[in-house]
């Protein structure tokens, strides 16, 4: 099931550098987790820990001009995708696929995640597993590459290693199919917008 990892265009070089440049003054946090219940916590608390993923974050209001357009950019990515994956098999035409006959969707708030040298995220799932969180939800998961790492990066899934250009994202299924790893940084630095897509049919 490759043929559904693709690697889109998503923003123009000057939206890239725009986008970048509007990060560049902005507070970042170390991304955190969510919490297990083996820990006494509970499943849907948000924890820090870095043996699962080692990076910071800049979460951006849905009106602030840099998610504006990042989000234009995904609406426009998200319809070339389902235009691709049409051209792969008439079967992509309806359902979950956003964008397609009796399908609507709406989008998670962004994350831009920053990694420097020798931080990583290991191999997850972006659907959750337990049915009390909104995550179980998701169905296509978005990462716009905004600049790329000179070595490492990469977003590794069990098949095959991608590195898109800047501005470029990667959409794929969320499930439990997808499993994929945020690559250590090992020269230069990693930065990519993620968010996620909840498709619904449309019954009406």
């Amino acid at each position: 099931m490759e043929h559904l990892i693709q690697a889109i265009d998503c923003l123009t070089p000057s939206e890239v550098e725009k986008v970048l440049d509007i990060l560049s003054s902005k507070e970042w946090h170390p991304t955190t987790v969510f919490g297990g219940r083996p820990q006494g916590k509970d499943v849907s608390e948000c924890i820090i820990d870095k043996s699962i993923r080692s990076n910071t974050r800049y979460c951006p209001s849905d009106d602030s001009e840099e998610a504006i357009i990042m989000h234009e950019g995904m609406n426009a990515a998200l319809l070339r995708y389902r235009d691709e994956l049409f051209n792969v098999s008439p079967h992509y035409s309806g359902y979950p696929i956003p964008g397609t006959y009796r399908t609507n969707c709406y989008r998670e708030q962004i994350q831009v995640l920053k990694y420097e040298h020798e931080e990583y995220y290991n191999w997850h799932t972006d659907q959750a597993t337990d049915k009390n969180v909104n995550e179980i939800n998701r169905t296509i998961s978005i990462v716009l590459y905004l600049e790329c790492a000179d070595e490492g990066g990469r977003t590794i899934f069990p098949s095959r290693a991608y590195k898109p250009k800047p501005g470029q994202a990667l959409i794929f299924p969320s499930n439990w199919c997808y499993p994929h790893s945020a690559e250590p940084v090992r020269k230069g630095r990693k930065i990519a917008a993620v968010t996620w897509y909840h498709s619904n049919y449309n019954y009406d």
